[in-house]
C-alpha cells in the first residue's frame, strides 16, 4: 500500500453554503485522513493523505466517503493536475527533491540549453498558465531533473487526477448540452 496526497474540491448543494456544518459527518464516514478547508462559502476542499494500493483507489474511496457524509455534494476539481509554475515548484519540492520557483520557470521558458525535449506546452494560455503535472514530471525524468523511482507515485497520482477531471468535464458538458435548447428563443 501507498499513501497518495491529494485534494478534492465540491461544491455544496444550493440549500447548505455553510461547510462548518459537515465537518463532524466528514470525521465519522472515514475522512479523517484530510484536512478540510472552509474559506469559501458553498465549497469544501479536502487534502488527503490516503492510504491505498493505486491512486485511482484512494480517489474513489475519498469521494465515496464525502458522498456518504454530503450526499448531494457535487464533486469539481482533483488535484494535482493543473498548476502554475510557483506551484509546479512548490508541489516537486515538497514532493521528490529541491527545486526554485526561477528553475522551473527558466526550464518552463526554454532558457536552458542542452534538454533532450521541449518543455511541456501550457494546457491553458493565460497571462498565468497551467500545466498537467503530469506532464511536467515526464519532462523532469526525461531531463534528468528527477529520479524515476522517486517520481513513479507523484506521476501516479497526478495523472488520475488528470483522468477524474477529463470525465468531470465530459459529465459537465454533456449535461449542459442535455439541458441546452438551441431551439429556445
Amino acid at each position: 500500500m501507498n499513501e497518495y496526497e491529494f485534494v478534492l474540491r465540491f461544491q455544496l448543494p444550493e440549500s447548505d453554503d455553510q461547510p462548518e456544518q459537515y465537518l463532524d459527518a466528514l470525521y465519522e464516514a472515514g475522512c479523517d485522513d484530510a484536512t478540510v478547508g472552509v474559506g469559501l462559502p458553498g465549497y469544501i476542499g479536502l487534502d488527503f493523505c490516503r492510504e491505498a494500493d493505486s491512486a485511482e483507489k484512494a480517489f474513489a474511496s475519498a469521494i465515496t466517503d464525502v458522498k456518504s457524509a454530503i450526499p448531494n455534494a457535487k464533486l469539481t476539481e482533483v488535484t494535482p493536475d493543473l498548476l502554475n509554475i510557483s506551484e509546479i515548484a512548490d508541489l516537486i519540492s515538497s514532493r521528490l527533491q529541491k527545486i526554485s520557483r526561477q528553475a522551473m520557470r527558466k526550464y518552463a521558458y526554454g532558457q536552458v540549453a542542452k534538454m533532450k525535449r521541449r518543455f511541456p506546452a501550457a494546457a491553458v494560455t493565460s497571462s498565468s498558465p497551467l500545466w498537467h503535472v503530469d506532464e511536467v514530471v515526464i519532462w523532469l525524468v526525461e531531463n534528468n531533473k528527477t529520479d524515476k523511482t522517486e517520481a513513479q507515485k507523484l506521476f501516479e497520482t497526478s495523472k488520475t487526477a488528470r483522468t477524474f477531471n477529463f470525465k468531470l468535464q465530459a459529465q459537465a458538458i454533456q449535461n449542459g448540452l442535455s439541458s441546452f435548447d438551441a431551439t429556445a428563443p
